[in-house]
């Protein structure tokens, strides 16, 4: 059978925007460098509505026939989205990922990671990464501690290079849906808005959730109540209805107040870009933020105990036990790493309401942030992988 095309493999279409996001970029991209949109194929959540909203052939990621009958056709396979190596959520999801690239590799395909890397916590689970890694013919990468954690785990011997998300590389939503998403939001209300992205625990509880305390979500209220004194209108964002949904019973107390639930990512986007200023405890809402020059603060996450990345031992293995470990104070590195890029100030999950609220007042005083590095970096990313599909295989 002649390969043909590239096939993308990672999370989107299970319900969280940043993966969706991620992966409409790069399809845009690959197709505007001349790459056929009947050669994409991308494994997803739900393939038949997915196949209408990015418009590919997509097919289940987690059938096994056809996984392996895309790779099998595929020329080229990137495993693509946001940290998909990690088992901070659980060892079968390091598991899956690591899989997908060995499989690929053992099919033919040329294999290329395009993503973040870490927390990856215990021994056996850094070996394994390292040795699926070791086989790749290129490492994309959208933050440095990735990069560091790969040369600690042992990767070597493979390009690896420190670019951007492609979320930047989406266009701006048009002006007239922006109008008209503000007008079903607000309605004839001419107060400016601020948009705030809570989160959900990843196993759908509050144990590591950024407001996982309730003096850390009263703080947050309290913070949002005083700037919607202020003169501006709070909307609520929903960037993952099933684990952000339950963030919401809280926001209850506001008298007035949007909560939006994006049907896609241009809606999100939409949103998103005619904020006045963005808090959010999510990656994503706030590199589309950033993309749209829209200043915005980030809220850390507590990551469980020992596997914020920079551990060389791993500390505890995520999958020891009941599948969890204990939360602790450091910031997902993944926020941290990207807040540090982008010069977006990030408050710890404890912060006061004092400290919320100054935060947030102080965006509107701060510069606009530029998106132009980030893209530059995110275009020579799909370069290199339009160069890995279309070179000659070597002998």
């Amino acid at each position: 059978m002649k390969k043909r095309g590239v096939c993308i493999g990672g999370y989107a279409g299970c319900g969280n925007f940043g993966d969706d996001a991620i992966l409409e970029a790069m399809i845009a991209r690959l197709t505007e460098r001349g790459v056929p949109r009947d050669s994409v194929t991308a494994l997803t959540g739900r393939p038949r509505r997915d196949r209408r909203r990015f418009g590919v052939r997509c097919e289940d990621r987690m059938n096994p026939a056809a996984v392996f009958r895309a790779l099998r056709q595929a020329e080229l396979f990137v495993c693509g989205g946001g940290s998909l190596l990690q088992n901070r959520t659980g060892n079968r999801s390091l598991g899956y990922y690591l899989a997908l690239l060995r499989l690929a590799k053992r099919l033919g395909c040329r294999v290329a990671y395009f993503g973040g890397v870490g927390p990856v916590g215990g021994e056996r689970a850094r070996r394994r990464t390292a040795e699926t890694l070791n086989q790749c013919e290129q490492i994309l990468l959208r933050d440095e501690d990735s990069a560091n954690l790969l040369q600690k785990i042992g990767v070597s011997g493979v390009p690896v290079r420190v670019g951007a998300d492609p979320a930047f590389l989406l266009p701006p939503p048009p002006p007239m849906r922006v109008a008209f998403l503000q007008r079903a939001l607000l309605g004839n209300d001419p107060r400016p808005y601020f948009c705030v992205c809570m989160r959900g625990d990843t196993r759908g509880s509050l144990q590591t959730n950024p407001l996982q305390s309730a003096d850390a979500r009263s703080a947050l209220r309290a913070a949002v109540s005083r700037v919607a004194a202020l003169g501006y209108f709070p909307v609520f964002v929903v960037a993952d209805r099933k684990k952000d949904g339950f963030c919401l019973h809280g926001t209850q107390i506001f008298p007035e107040k949007a909560v939006f639930y994006p049907r896609d990512v241009s809606e999100l986007t939409a949103v998103l870009s005619a904020a006045r200023f963005t808090v959010s405890c999510r990656l994503h809402p706030l590199i589309l933020s950033v993309a749209a020059s829209v200043p915005c603060l980030g809220i850390a996450e507590n990551v469980p105990d020992g596997d914020s990345g920079d551990n060389p031992d791993g500390g505890r293995s995520v999958g020891r036990s009941n599948g969890r470990a204990d939360p602790d104070p450091a910031a997902d590195p993944k926020i941290a790493s990207f807040c540090r890029a982008a010069g977006v100030p990030l408050l710890p999950p404890d912060a006061s309401a004092d400290d919320l609220f100054a935060a947030a007042v102080s965006l509107s005083s701060r510069p606009r942030p530029d998106p132009a590095p980030f893209r530059k970096k995110a275009e020579k990313d799909l370069a290199i992988l339009c160069e890995m599909l279309y070179n000659e295989r070597e002998p």
